[in-house]
């Protein structure tokens, strides 16, 4: 898991890291000489996925969702080392930073629990984190 700060949640960022992406990787497959559909796309994915796994990983919600379903079932359409960097979505994903994270928990709970500031776990929709219930001494998640 790698920490980020913010996360791409503006229209305008999200269109623009969008059409950068489809932009160098459509640039990519038209100027490749190969001659099969995969072969091109192979080219075409060549050198853009980590780019590709990077800005979903940035923008999470359903667009990181799209990134984790097309590694699910991309088949035979995208050259092997394509499919596994995506596959860094499913269990490699980034997570927000606590002081990103700590305005969303309701004040009572900062009252009652400790809170580990670490994920243990970050998903395209939210994070895990482990709390320690101050008077059982119960653990959650």
């Amino acid at each position: 898991m790698k920490k980020i700060s913010k996360i791409k949640n503006g229209f305008i960022s999200r269109q623009f890291s969008i059409a950068k992406l489809a932009y160098k990787t459509g640039k990519n497959f038209l100027s490749s000489d190969d001659k099969t559909l995969k072969e091109k796309l192979k080219s075409g994915f060549e050198g853009q996925v980590e780019d590709i796994v990077h800005e979903l990983g940035l923008m999470k919600g359903s667009i990181m969702k799209a990134g984790q379903m097309l590694s699910l079932h991309a088949g035979e359409f995208l050259p092997e080392e394509a499919r596994n960097v995506l596959k860094t979505l499913e269990n490699n994903t980034y997570y927000l930073e606590w002081d990103q994270i700590k305005s969303q928990i309701p004040t009572e709970w900062h009252n009652s629990l400790d809170i580990d500031h670490e994920p243990v776990a970050a998903a395209s929709l939210g994070q895990v984190h482990i709390a320690i219930d101050k008077e059982t001494g119960e653990k959650y998640a």
